[in-house]
């Protein structure tokens, strides 16, 4: 006897594609060794702190980027994807700039520090 049952409705499976991204995400943490950092913490809805080993997520564009420079003495070159975004002093919080959806790195040079990884979800609504 075949089946007559109707068929069930497919869900979206997005939702819970981006909650599994975003719980990765925070679950990998910030900074490096033992202790965390609190540098990926404040709201992530239109704008982000980072620092060098931090990864996070931004829920909207466009996402404002604020950087926690590591220490030394002058300043650091910042760059993403081979692309230069700017040179900073060390030790400083700066303002990188306004991102949009995608994902973006942020590779402080001539530091011996690890980049850090911004994930944009989306548009303000």
């Amino acid at each position: 006897m075949p089946d007559t049952r109707l068929p069930r409705p497919h869900r979206c499976f997005l939702p819970g594609l981006a909650t599994v991204l975003i719980l990765a995400t925070l679950l990998a943490g910030c900074g490096s060794g033992a202790t965390k950092s609190t540098a990926c913490g404040g709201n992530n809805f239109e704008e982000v702190l980072l620092e060098p080993g931090c990864s996070t997520i931004c829920m909207a564009e466009p996402c404002a980027v604020h950087f926690r420079m590591p220490p030394g003495n002058g300043s650091f070159l910042v760059s993403g994807y081979g692309v230069d975004i700017g040179t900073y002093p060390a030790g400083q919080t700066v303002f990188l700039g306004s991102f949009f959806t995608g994902g973006h790195i942020f590779v402080v040079e001539g530091a011996n520090v690890p980049p850090a990884h911004l994930t944009v979800l989306g548009r303000a609504r």
